[in-house]
């Protein structure tokens, strides 16, 4: 299960699994606050990511890209830092 906290503007805290489930309601979620500009996820208590949550925050990334937002990540787990950085994601989201 997923739990999305908005602590402060553009900063988004995730904590749990973004699987299918989580998938969905990070998509919802995100696409609400693009007009903030810039949103940074802070992922450091995100266990596990599956390829629909990858898959999710790469279609929310080219959401934002098209309304001249932008989308970040931060606080990644090592094991979660290094699966971004071998398939290039880390270029994508960019380091908050």
């Amino acid at each position: 299960m997923l739990r999305i906290e908005n602590i402060r503007l553009g900063h988004v805290y995730l904590c749990g699994d973004i699987d299918k489930d989580g998938s969905r309601m990070l998509r919802r979620w995100l696409r609400g606050l693009i007009r903030d500009g810039e949103v940074t996820l802070h992922m450091n208590d995100v266990r596990v990511i599956s390829s629909e949550g990858v898959t999710t925050l790469l279609a929310c990334s080219r959401f934002y890209k098209k309304y001249g937002a932008h989308l970040r990540v931060a606080e990644m787990r090592p094991l979660t830092k290094r699966l971004f950085r071998i398939t290039g994601l880390l270029d994508v989201f960019g380091e908050g």
